[in-house]
């Protein structure tokens, strides 16, 4: 019975590990923070995290992969419907501007949301010395930043319906860092907007401003003229 229970309790004591491991690890970075801060935080001990991860590095990259593959979750529906238009001739402007409206919603959405501040602050940890883990942080970057932005940048190219590819990005890299901002900002969004100091509906408010900012942001640069 007893092996039973420890059993059971296996996959839940796996997530505490991987859940403190990540809001530590976004906190202090990896370096500073320890196999006994994550088993502590947990409730755990140092052998269990042996057990599950096997080590600091490799519940570290777990992490990245959990990141990684949340995002393809979401993003990769779009990115083949563009495919999808683009081969059959269907991506016109006013299509894109559909989906530019829809990837920011989902940034707004991801971002505003204070469960997922940990994971956002991951992309700027300073990684572990070792090729396996550089790879992973250089596939966590290439995935969450870059893929989001090209897609959009492409996206304004095709709405804006001027050739200057710098012009997109530039865009696309200014309303992507303006809205990852946010969920950085833990003093606005965790302590001034999440606990209802201003207004039980603070949160759909700042979405909906924060919205038409970089919707009204993205017609405006068009009238931008290209180098």
């Amino acid at each position: 019975m007893r092996g039973e229970k420890r059993q059971a309790g296996e996959p839940e004591n796996k997530e505490k590990i991987k859940q403190s491991a990540l809001r530590l690890f976004s906190r202090y970075g990896y370096g500073s923070t320890t196999v006994r801060m994550i088993a502590k935080d947990a409730g755990l001990s140092a052998g269990q995290i042996t057990v599950h991860y096997g080590s600091k590095e490799e519940l570290y990259e777990q992490i990245l992969l959990d990141i990684i593959h949340d995002t393809l979750t979401v993003f990769d529906p779009i990115e083949m419907e563009i495919e999808m238009l683009l081969n059959e001739n269907r991506l016109d402007r006013d299509t894109a501007w559909r989906l530019i409206e829809k990837i920011i919603d989902l940034q707004i959405d991801y971002c505003l949301n204070p469960a997922n501040r940990s994971k956002i602050m991951m992309m700027y940890i300073i990684v572990p010395e070792s090729k396996k883990s550089e790879e992973m942080n250089a596939i966590l970057q290439s995935t969450v930043q870059h893929k989001i932005e090209m897609m959009l940048a492409q996206l304004i190219q095709i709405y804006s319906q001027k050739k200057g590819y710098l012009r997109s990005r530039t865009i696309s890299r200014a309303v992507n860092g303006a809205i990852v901002s946010f969920g950085e900002h833990r003093n606005l969004l965790l302590d001034e907007v999440y606990v209802g100091k201003h207004s039980p509906n603070s949160i759909e408010w700042m979405k909906g401003h924060l919205k038409d900012f970089v919707f009204n942001s993205i017609k405006a640069a068009d009238a931008i003229d290209d180098f």
